[in-house]
């Protein structure tokens, strides 16, 4: 198993005991494969004494979908599985994906989140995509979280994901493109700005300064930093939501927001609602 896959596998081990029926789980991943396996994979058949002397085993390890693919056979989970690439926003296109087969009733739950390794190739790769960058260590890992309907759901939710919302941002016009979009996911879910506590953005150019313009200052500087964690690549915008719920005392029924950039020309954002209090439910 490479690595990509063993931080999915171990990562689902540890969400699948508190599933009633783990077996109608679908999974969601936002991978974008293992750099390094396919590296490895070329470079054998290029050097070996025959081009096809390779080591097939080797073969699954290099398609995208072998994360997802993996997870699902050593846990036994029959519901639909899927993988989606969409760089840094994955994560997020991983939520969207799940609210959707929930939705039409593919799945009892799904786990959805996103993957990232880290490898002397991926980190050659990122120095070449951008040399003149400031260096920024890289990490790794895995975020995954359980995605069940209200009604079905098998504990207290965490968050409500009330949306996932994805543009494409024109010439790199991050800014106008943004701060257009979250205004109108706000109007479209009936939340006035100052009901948003919190807000994560990744920290492209332009990102901070459109939820500033739309939001104001105080939810940005209740963000957790996630320098600690590195650039995670593909699975960043699974960790910023990692980052958001690991606060304490959020107020009952505010909402956060996590925005994702991606160099390629994509961006995304969420609104997750905290739960509400006990009155507010009975009200």
């Amino acid at each position: 198993m490479d690595r990509v896959s063993g931080f999915a596998v171990t990562t689902a081990k540890e969400l699948l005991h508190r599933l009633r029926e783990p077996a109608e789980t679908g999974v969601v991943l936002g991978c974008t494969g293992a750099v390094q396996a396919m590296r490895d994979f070329t470079r054998t058949s290029l050097l070996a004494e025959r081009p096809f002397y390779v080591d097939p085993s080797a073969v699954p390890n290099g398609v995208m979908n072998c994360a997802a693919g993996q997870t699902a056979i050593w846990h036994r989970l029959t519901g639909p599985n899927a993988t989606v690439a969409t760089g840094r926003t994955s994560g997020l296109s991983a939520l969207a994906y799940a609210r959707r087969l929930l939705s039409h009733k593919r799945a009892g739950a799904v786990l959805a989140g996103a993957v990232e390794e880290y490898s002397s190739m991926r980190a050659w790769l990122e120095f070449r995509r951008d040399a003149s960058a400031t260096p920024t260590p890289l990490g790794e890992g895995c975020v995954l979280y359980l995605v069940e309907q209200a009604h079905t759901a098998s504990g207290a939710p965490l968050v409500e994901l009330l949306g996932v919302t994805s543009r494409v941002h024109p010439a790199g016009d991050v800014r106008s493109t943004l701060r257009s979009s979250l205004r109108e996911e706000l109007e479209r879910h009936a939340v006035p700005p100052r009901r948003v506590w919190v807000a994560c953005p990744s920290g492209a150019p332009g990102e901070h300064e459109a939820v500033a313009s739309v939001l104001g200052n105080d939810a940005l500087g209740r963000a957790p930093s996630l320098a600690g964690v590195g650039e995670t690549g593909t699975a960043s915008a699974a960790f910023q939501i990692a980052a958001i719920l690991s606060l304490a005392g959020p107020p009952p029924g505010s909402v956060a927001l996590v925005t994702s950039v991606d160099p390629g020309g994509l961006l995304s954002h969420a609104l997750l609602r905290f739960p509400a209090s006990d009155a507010e439910h009975s009200a």
